[in-house]
């Protein structure tokens, strides 16, 4: 009996505990803002930092798998965060990126073409990683700018 009320006792304690830490758990932007910028950068796959270009059949399903995860994480960060044109445009980019690597990754014939090429893309990723992270602090600069006339030029 001394088991019983043991094993519920214990129960009780941890189901109170965990309720206010269920309740907690809110998604923040400021918080996420860095993994999403990380989930883009790898979906980009020519700069990113962690993925490579798969030259094999275990790496192509990482690949894939990893695309799979990181669209989620770009989602839901614009989903909750995004004003809508924003979101839109993401949203776009994404999308295009997506099914792309979704058709390459489930046609044979395009998968292994895309492993012939790994060797030579994750040759020209580091200097892709410099240009990228240069892109991304351009664009930020752009985006403060208050001659509106001048963002796209600038942006090009």
């Amino acid at each position: 009996m001394n088991n019983y009320l043991i094993i519920l006792l214990l129960f009780c304690v941890i189901y109170q505990s965990s309720i206010p830490l269920c309740w907690a758990q809110t998604y923040r932007c400021d918080v996420e803002e860095k993994v999403t910028n990380k989930a883009l950068k790898e979906i980009f796959l020519f700069a990113a930092d962690k993925q490579k270009f798969p030259t094999n059949g275990a790496e192509m399903k990482g690949y894939c798998d990893a695309n799979i995860q990181n669209e989620k994480v770009i989602k839901t960060y614009g989903d909750k965060c995004l004003k809508p044109n924003t979101k839109r445009i993401v949203n776009l980019l994404i999308y295009s990126i997506v099914k792309n690597g979704a058709s390459t990754c489930k046609s044979k014939r395009r998968s292994l073409d895309f492993q012939r090429a790994g060797k030579c893309g994750n040759a020209g990723q580091p200097g892709n990683r410099k240009c990228w992270d240069e892109w991304v602090i351009a664009s930020g600069g752009i985006a403060v700018i208050d001659d509106h006339k001048m963002k796209i030029p600038l942006s090009c």
